[in-house]
């Protein structure tokens, strides 16, 4: 069966292209061709055996990609969920899962879940038991004894066991390794900046994943343990709350991608009852900042809601706020993440060869990124799962 999507407006993602009255040709869930014209409103002129729909009076654009979540958890009180039956977290993550992809994104990085449901749900999702995005998963984090995210992930201590966890993790399955390098900001105790592992114990993680062809994350806000893990070949740090202009500085020329989740920390901030809300107090501002300097660098940004599921109008808004125009705000989280997730050659952008990932907005984000709260289709791989 053939698939046309017809285009009132087209943003590719392929540089800064935009194209009106566009035209998309899907066959086998792959785009084969996209044109601009005018093409015939309505279904007139398609043959029996094609399938049309007429959008000409929204904007299609590339399905999101989003490089940080965890479906088995919402934001609040991380570790009071993670002692949750962890049936119940499957469940949640199968509704989270649907949630994500109806709000438009149509590929998610998982970045750490208990038990490895990632797992699962990565299966479900590809036999078709579940409805979700295209799962790229990390598996456990991989923490210090009682560290950050220790209720989450896989306990390691030393440069031999960190290199046995993420051996495990690899014959696992996982798509890419995380490894927890500072403390964090919803573990009580725990320190952001400061440095979980050793150095040697970070050159061990990166150099054992890397041996095995596989990227590696590393949750981390700052300090000497994220420039020791930059410095050995990190391939994107997650968060970046309270980065220095040296260390942004850095990540560019090292040339690792920055995940930033500015919409979790806003919502947290205004939601009562979140237990770290406290600590996130100043933080929005900061990441504006951040976000203006990693512009003037050229650092490789990426989106994640990180518990604050779908939202994504409320990401693409603190880049607007930072300096970012539509179209780059857009094109980070959508070709950025393809990049970020190695799947550069498979989606991110509208194009022939790559899979038919397309969502339609109700207006013009070009003029208007809250306009992506208005996602009124969605298809994945040539399949219409929102109409």
């Amino acid at each position: 069966m053939k698939t046309v999507l017809r285009c009132g407006r087209l943003i590719t993602g392929v540089h800064d292209e935009v194209l009106e009255n566009a035209e998309i040709t899907i066959v086998d869930g792959k785009i084969s061709s996209v044109r601009a014209g005018s093409p015939t409103a309505g279904k007139a002129g398609a043959g029996a055996d094609v399938d049309v729909h007429d959008f000409s009076s929204f904007t299609v654009m590339p399905g999101i990609i989003d490089g940080h979540d965890h479906l088995g958890l919402d934001m609040g009180d991380e570790a009071a969920q993670a002692r949750e039956h962890l049936c119940y977290t499957a469940i949640k993550g199968v509704k989270n899962a649907e949630q994500l992809l109806r709000s438009g994104i149509t590929t998610l990085r998982v970045a750490g879940e208990r038990d490895f449901l990632d797992k699962i749900w990565r299966g479900a999702i590809d036999e078709g038991l579940m409805l979700g995005p295209r799962l790229i998963i990390c598996g456990q984090p991989i923490c210090r004894t009682g560290g950050h995210g220790w209720y989450l992930g896989i306990e390691a201590d030393g440069v031999d066991a960190v290199r046995k966890a993420v051996r495990t993790q690899i014959k696992a399955g996982v798509d890419q390794v995380k490894f927890i390098i500072t403390g964090g900001m919803s573990t009580v105790g725990s320190n952001p900046l400061a440095s979980e592992y050793t150095r040697e114990e970070i050159v061990a993680a990166i150099e054992e994943a890397h041996r095995a062809n596989r990227r590696i994350t590393g949750h981390a806000h700052g300090g000497d343990g994220l420039e020791w893990a930059v410095e050995a070949g990190l391939d994107s740090i997650e968060h970046g709350m309270l980065l220095t202009e040296d260390e942004l500085k850095m990540i560019a020329e090292k040339g690792s991608f920055l995940v930033v989740n500015t919409g979790v920390t806003k919502a947290a901030v205004k939601t009562p009852g979140i237990p770290y809300s406290d600590r996130l107090k100043g933080i929005a501002e900061n990441y504006v900042e951040n976000l203006r300097i990693a512009r003037k660098y050229n650092v490789k940004l990426a989106i994640g809601g990180d518990t604050y599921h779908g939202h994504v109008a409320d990401e693409l808004s603190t880049f607007i706020e930072a300096g970012f125009s539509s179209l780059e705000a857009i094109r980070i989280a959508t070709v950025n993440g393809a990049e970020l997730c190695g799947l550069s050659d498979v989606t991110g952008s509208i194009e022939a060869g790559k899979l038919a990932d397309i969502i339609v907005i109700d207006g013009n984000p070009l003029d208007n990124v809250e306009d992506m709260r208005n996602v009124v289709a969605v298809m994945k791989e040539g399949q219409m799962v929102r109409n």
